[in-house]
């Protein structure tokens, strides 16, 4: 009977205040790293409460009419509900942050040939940085899924920024502002923001983004130095899925 009212207890009232912690409006991702550290503990602690219920009802642990306590299992949901909200937040912050990227298509060059990282880009960073420093108590499978997951999803954005339909035409100096922000993408990466990547493992998030960036500016320079006096002529970005094709010599008045 004991048993019975634990696993009740367990499963119905503390594990709906835990969904209900999770899932409540505007959880902060402090609060639901926290709640991963307390229901992994929790978690582990479970055998001393069986042994407890063992004791006051002297029925063994290995005893054929002793039921089983849903404890570990209840905790265990908790854990993965939390670290899925934790990849979901996280993602949704990194898409507040690319509404404000506002790249210029038609830029020029910039003096000197040198751009800076774009604002947004570095803001988002920066909370990343912060946002990963306080997972170092978290098991490190669930810190390592949370920053692939962060890096992939903005590899992912700032690639349909560029495969666009309604992006027509992309300037020299466009180009020069996406591949430095690229970089600073990579740089992130290859910080080691979280602790237990192998290699450059978690550099082949941006992967992608790379070739397509470079594929862009290769075929700008070959525009360019193809082009009569050397003039780099305007051109169309074409994108199908993983597929762009590039017509240099057409303009959007002949298309």
């Amino acid at each position: 009977m004991i048993r019975k009212s634990t696993n009740v207890l367990l499963t119905r009232t503390l594990s709906h205040c835990l969904q209900y912690g999770i899932k409540k409006k505007n959880v902060g991702l402090a609060e639901l790293v926290q709640l991963i550290i307390n229901s992994t503990h929790l978690e582990h602690s479970c055998h001393f409460l069986e042994e407890f219920i063992s004791n006051i009802t002297n029925v063994p642990l290995d005893a054929v009419s002793a039921t089983k306590l849903y404890g570990p299992s209840t905790f265990k949901d908790a854990c993965h509900a939390a670290e899925a909200e934790i990849y979901t937040s996280i993602n949704a912050k990194i898409d507040q942050f690319l509404q404000l990227a506002d790249y210029d298509w038609l830029a020029p060059v910039p003096g000197g040939g040198a751009c800076d990282v774009s604002d947004y880009l570095i803001d988002l960073l920066a909370f990343l940085r912060s946002t990963f420093s306080v997972f170092t108590n978290l098991p490190g499978k669930v810190a390592q899924t949370a920053c692939m997951s962060a890096c992939k999803h903005m590899s992912t954005s700032l690639l349909q920024l560029l495969l666009d339909p309604d992006l027509r035409q992309i300037s020299l100096g466009a180009l020069h502002q996406i591949n430095t922000d690229v970089q600073e993408c990579e740089s992130f990466a290859r910080s080691g923001p979280v602790a237990g990547f192998q290699g450059d493992t978690l550099l082949l998030a941006f992967s992608d983004l790379r070739q397509l960036s470079a594929l862009i500016i290769s075929k700008e320079r070959t525009s360019r130095t193809s082009a009569p006096g050397g003039i780099s002529p305007p051109f169309l970005i074409f994108a199908c899925h993983r597929c762009v094709v590039f017509h240099p010599v057409l303009t959007l008045n002949s298309w």
